[in-house]
């Protein structure tokens, strides 16, 4: 087998292990869905396993198998098979007269490669639940989307409540949404308000962070780019665990929030490895995260992290770096500086019905600098 056709393989089980232990994103459960489209032996392979799956005996006990397949791993390299099928295109199974034999040999060997990727990605226990079927061939993922300048609210199958802020994006899977799982995936920014059902836990997937509840209020913000990702919780509770550390549970109180750095140059790898502060191995910068206390604002009777969501820009002692970020998704604006030292320009301001115009200059009055608008390009200047 060529590098090539074994680096689409492992792909494959790669995209497969996530899928099983849902811990895939948006993208690559429609990359994968689209594989299957397109390549029948991938099909097959997935309905050998799917018939595996349903006829596992439930009683097997999982530790006990977990070991064994553990010990697999060792062989992982026989486990992909590039003789699927003979020249002709058709299974061994139906050429042979010893089919049975040389089927089960087939499909022990799909077993044996699901296992081991699913070891590999820490996922394993996920592949002993009941009807696992369902969660192999999926249907079209739903998505909203909100633009820049532009806020909306959405009803979940369940009956739970999202609020998505401007330029945020909320994808879940229709087939398998409320089945034993309720389970979304956020860029950008939304408010939960989710209907409680303790058989059913509801999962956001987040970029740096996932978050588990039952039943309670809580924003999530976690828009690409941005130097951090914050979960705060109003009312309830949250659990929220980092990619690759799914045994290492940060559950949070009301008035919370769990802030994570989104540090670019740190891969998922670097990140799992991370739990408060701690240097990777590759000497890379560190990973952060904090359990810090929601920010209310007594005067206003407001709390900062949700303002939003009463059609509030809020912010308090940030760089106009970081301010103009939200400003361009509050207005749908681009804006540049021209200077480095305009960008780090400490700021405080609330809008609620100010225009892009008013904003500015209530701004200007605070730090004074000077602005040009030319359509949505905004550029500051001293």
């Amino acid at each position: 087998m060529d590098n090539s056709s074994n680096s689409s393989q492992d792909h494959f089980w790669s995209l497969l292990s996530k899928k099983l232990a849902h811990e895939s994103t948006a993208d690559e459960l429609l990359e994968f869905e689209a594989l299957l489209l397109q390549n029948t032996d991938l099909q097959v392979q997935v309905e050998l396993i799917t018939k595996m799956l349903n006829e596992r005996p439930e009683e097997v006990s999982s530790w006990t198998e977990a070991a064994y397949m553990r010990h697999l791993i060792d062989y992982k390299e026989d486990f992909f098979s590039e003789d699927i099928t003979d020249d002709a295109g058709i299974l061994p199974s139906e050429t042979t007269g010893n089919s049975s034999r040389v089927r089960k040999f087939f499909l022990n060997k799909i077993t044996l490669a699901v296992a081991g990727v699913l070891i590999l990605f820490g996922s394993w226990k996920i592949f002993f639940t009941k009807n696992p079927a369902e969660k192999i061939i999926t249907n079209a993922i739903s998505s909203v989307t909100t633009k820049n300048g532009n806020r909306t609210k959405v009803t979940l199958p369940d009956g739970s409540s999202v609020w998505l802020n401007v330029g945020s994006k909320l994808d879940y899977n229709p087939a398998l949404f409320n089945k034993q799982v309720r389970e979304v995936y956020l860029s950008g920014e939304a408010f939960f308000e989710v209907i409680r059902n303790a058989e059913k836990p509801f999962l956001v997937n987040a970029e740096n962070m996932l978050v588990k509840v039952l039943g309670t209020s809580f924003n999530l913000k976690s828009y690409p780019g941005e130097k951090q990702s914050e979960a705060s919780l109003i009312h309830g509770s949250i659990e929220v665990t980092i990619p690759g550390k799914p045994l290492e549970k940060h559950v949070l109180s009301p008035n919370e929030k769990f802030v994570v750095s989104n540090n670019r140059s740190i891969n998922q790898k670097s990140l799992a490895k991370s739990t408060g502060i701690e240097k990777t191995e590759s000497k890379k910068p560190e990973t952060i995260f904090s359990i810090e206390k929601i920010n209310y604002l007594p005067e206003k009777n407001i709390i900062l992290e949700t303002a939003w969501v009463d059609n509030r820009l809020e912010f308090r002692s940030e760089s106009f770096q970081d301010v103009a970020k939200k400003m361009e998704r509050w207005y749908d604006v681009n804006i540049s500086f021209t200077s480095k030292k305009m960008e780090e320009k400490i700021l405080t301001g609330s809008f609620e019905n100010e225009t892009i115009e008013q904003a500015l200059a209530a701004l200007k009055i605070a730090e004074y600098f000077h602005y040009k608008i030319e359509g949505k390009k905004i550029i500051i200047k001293p």
